[in-house]
């Protein structure tokens, strides 16, 4: 008998960068259409009153459809708005993650990026990270980064064997979502390629998810 695994989620990432009232209206429109698990407000070069004023405008549109909504690297702010949650991005080390734990409490989740550490990962998952991701997958726009070697391996790897779920993330586009979905993690997040898609994020938004479903029935 072969496994069937569960059709993987879709994990919205913010722009760097965003005309809030605009990229609302995209965020509604793409949650409007599929279903989306996560989102993750990541602005490396807002100030706390950007984020605070980005927090108010998009969490509740992702409330709204039932996706969790996590800060980048903001763990104080992300319990300040009572968000579900953090994504670890940098210094990210076991003792790290149990210091964010206690910042966050047991009711919020943590996510950790982990390149292409299997090592990494493993360390934050015993220290109580929720999740884990690897990447660039593909050679990333939104971070000028090439492909990070073994990407692909790291997740086939992971999502077979561990319990805590991975996220592929990295370059990820409505041409290639096929090879992020074959590692087998259970998210994909795409970023430019849905925000910066040349017919627009719900177009894309469409893809990604029929894509997951075919994919699971294929």
């Amino acid at each position: 008998m072969v496994d069937i695994l569960p059709a993987a989620e879709i994990y919205l990432i913010t722009p760097e960068e965003i005309e809030l009232d605009q990229f609302a209206s995209s965020l509604k429109g793409v949650m409007n259409e599929v279903p989306v698990s996560c989102l993750q407000i990541r602005l490396p070069h807002a100030d706390k009153n950007i984020l605070k004023a980005a927090i108010e405008k998009l969490a509740p549109i992702a409330w709204e459809h039932e996706a969790a909504v996590l800060l980048c690297d903001q763990p104080d702010l992300a319990v300040e708005m009572d968000l579900d949650g953090v994504h670890l991005e940098t210094s990210v080390d076991a003792k790290h993650v149990k210091a964010i734990r206690k910042i966050v409490g047991n009711d919020r989740s943590i996510g950790v990026s982990c390149l292409n550490s299997t090592h990494t990962a493993m360390l934050a998952g015993e220290a109580g990270a929720d999740y884990v991701s690897f990447g660039p997958l593909f050679p990333s726009p939104t971070k000028g980064m090439p492909a990070e070697e073994g990407v692909d391996e790291c997740l086939r790897a992971w999502a077979l064997a561990m319990e805590v779920p991975c996220v592929a993330i990295g370059g990820i586009t409505t041409d290639n979502v096929n090879i992020a979905l074959a590692t087998g993690a259970e998210f994909i997040a795409p970023l430019s390629g849905i925000w910066q898609h040349p017919e627009g994020p719900v177009a894309a938004a469409k893809i990604f998810y029929e894509a997951t479903q075919t994919y699971q029935n294929s």
